[in-house]
């Protein structure tokens, strides 16, 4: 396939979708205070943090599995 063409899709369901794509960002692990704890608990915390679409962007870029493994440090 990548002989005929640069760019191929080897699934050939054109209605596949990525099985780990951003589902809850309310998931999102967060490092604030030196205490961990899920995105949804932090925005309660900040009353309605500002940031959700940065925090959705960063979710949309490393998908749901790392969203949940990484810490995003917030101050």
């Amino acid at each position: 396939m990548l002989e005929n063409s640069r760019y191929a899709r080897f699934n050939q369901d054109p209605d596949a979708g990525d099985p780990r794509v951003l589902k809850d960002v309310g998931r999102a692990l967060v490092l604030y205070r030196r205490a961990v704890m899920p995105y949804a608990a932090y925005s309660r915390k900040r009353k309605g943090s500002s940031d959700e679409a940065e925090v959705q962007q960063y979710g949309g870029l490393v998908g749901q599995d790392c969203i949940e493994r990484i810490l995003l440090y917030r101050t």
